[in-house]
């Protein structure tokens, strides 16, 4: 009877080393800019998602470079892939990795779909951490509810609406000087295949959630579904043994909760590590612009939940 005790013990042992084997490496980022002391505190639900931030080779470390202006977002050794036309002249130092894609087979080559009528499935080749452990810079993006107001009242002012479309994309394109608290947001490929990443703008899909005071899981940023340019959406690839890198907001607040990330990339959905964090409890209300949605069209915000 003991030694059935021993060596069940042995399994269940075995069995643990083999999970915590999945985060026993949690990549450091050095960063050559301060980090910031302000944390971001709002009184209202704010668009979530960021973009990516780099790849690299699981085992590896990553260094923030500069660039020529400090506040701007920055890249990390960001792999460009051989099929790859776009250039990043601005970035110092870029690592350069040819991939070979017939080494492995590919998932999801298919462009993002973010309103599918049919639920989303539950991902495992990928696994989403947030190590808040580390803390990183992140611009203090704004919402562009009202910019969306100018775009629904119109003009017959060809350059006026140009320049407002423009505007309604600063979140990606001019982001905030100010800089808030961020945590690192880590996308393992667990699988043995080439895995594609969902990106609009070069941002992916996902979004905090938090559990409320009843402890049921709740939305505290929403996702915006549409765009103006039809170009808007693309992916890149993560291949095995590598991982890819974003941030999300750490927020300040007066009511302390559980928290993850609800990450959507192929049509499935993934969810972090739960990690314990501060928020306030308006985060969990929904933005007017989401309120003027049929209830059906809300679930677009949030990946159809």
């Amino acid at each position: 009877m003991k030694i059935l005790i021993q060596i069940f013990i042995i399994f269940i042992l075995i069995i643990s080393c083999k999970k915590e084997n999945k985060r026993n490496f949690i990549p450091k980022i050095q960063d050559s800019i301060p980090t910031t002391v302000s944390i971001l505190n709002t009184s209202k639900m704010l668009e979530g998602g960021f973009k990516i931030i780099g790849i690299q080779e699981n085992g590896k470390h990553f260094e923030i470079k500069n660039l020529t202006e400090k506040n701007e977002e920055y890249l990390i050794k960001y792999l460009k892939h051989t099929e790859s036309t776009e250039t990043n002249e601005n970035f110092e130092n870029e690592e350069i990795i040819e991939i070979n894609e017939t080494e492995f087979p590919m998932i999801g080559p298919e462009p993002p779909i973010i309103f599918s009528e049919k639920p989303y499935e539950i991902g495992n080749d990928l696994e989403i951490y947030v190590d808040i452990n580390q803390i990183l810079n992140m611009p203090n993006y704004t919402e562009n509810s009202e910019i969306v107001q100018k775009l629904e009242k119109g003009t017959n002012d060809v350059i006026e609406y140009y320049n407002t479309i423009k505007e309604s994309y600063s979140k990606y394109y001019k982001p905030s000087r100010k800089l808030n608290q961020a945590f690192p947001v880590f996308i393992f490929n667990q699988s043995d295949s080439i895995i594609s990443l969902d990106l609009k703008e070069d941002w992916f899909f996902m979004i905090q959630e938090a559990k409320n005071e009843k402890g049921k899981w709740k939305p505290i940023e929403y996702y915006e579904p549409y765009t103006y340019c039809g170009n808007s959406f693309w992916s890149k690839k993560l291949i095995p043994k590598h991982y890819a890198i974003s941030k999300v907001y750490k927020y300040e607040g007066k009511f302390k909760t559980k928290l993850r990330l609800k990450f959507m990339t192929n049509n499935k959905i993934y969810y972090s590590n739960e990690f314990v964090s501060f928020i306030n409890l308006k985060q969990f209300e929904l933005s007017e612009n989401i309120l003027k949605e049929t209830v059906e069209n809300r679930k677009k915000y949030f990946f159809n939940n």
